[in-house]
């Protein structure tokens, strides 16, 4: 969520980027993830549940849908953008960094989708079980923890799909 929320940040507001995106700002909004990260281990060690549950539920569709809230913009800044190169002439500088910042926005799109898509099983039983649909997770532990894990094996294999700089150092070690 930080990720795509500093992308929007990255199109939207170019100009004022490096105001709004300082290093004390990321340092408050990583430190606020790891509270809540550490409440919810706390309220699992104290066998509360029914609060972990609730509070899971609740991240979950809160970021699935500020996510998507947030790529919605992105969608009609790219578009915006590559109507303004089309229409007008602009500095090369200017349609080179529109270009590089359509393509992190496609890897960020990659990257959150198979965040997405691995924490799905997860999401489906705490959901479930916050709101009372079930009274045990229908999916074994096992599974969708191991699709929750998943994701940071298919990180790695994104990035290095979308970014050159990247094959080519992995290719480097390879050989």
């Amino acid at each position: 969520m930080l990720v795509t929320f500093e992308r929007l940040i990255a199109i939207k507001y170019a100009m004022r980027y490096s105001n709004v995106v300082t290093h004390n700002k990321l340092k408050i909004a990583v430190l606020a993830i790891w509270i809540i990260g550490f409440v919810c281990g706390t309220l699992c060690v104290l066998k509360m549940y029914l609060a972990l549950n609730c509070i899971k539920s609740l991240i979950s569709i809160s970021c699935i849908v500020l996510v998507a809230f947030a790529y919605v913009i992105l969608y009609h800044e790219t578009r915006r953008h590559r109507r303004k190169i089309k229409t007008q002439q602009l500095p090369q500088e200017e349609v080179e960094r529109s270009t590089k910042e359509s393509k992190a926005l496609k890897t960020t799109v990659f990257v959150v989708s198979a965040v997405i898509v691995s924490l799905l099983p997860a999401g489906f039983c705490f959901i479930g079980l916050a709101t009372g649909l079930f009274d045990t997770c229908p999916i074994d532990e096992s599974i969708w923890q191991t699709c929750s894990i998943l994701n940071s094996f298919v990180n790695p294999l994104i990035y290095c799909r979308r970014q050159n700089e990247m094959r080519k150092f992995v290719f480097k070690i390879v050989k």
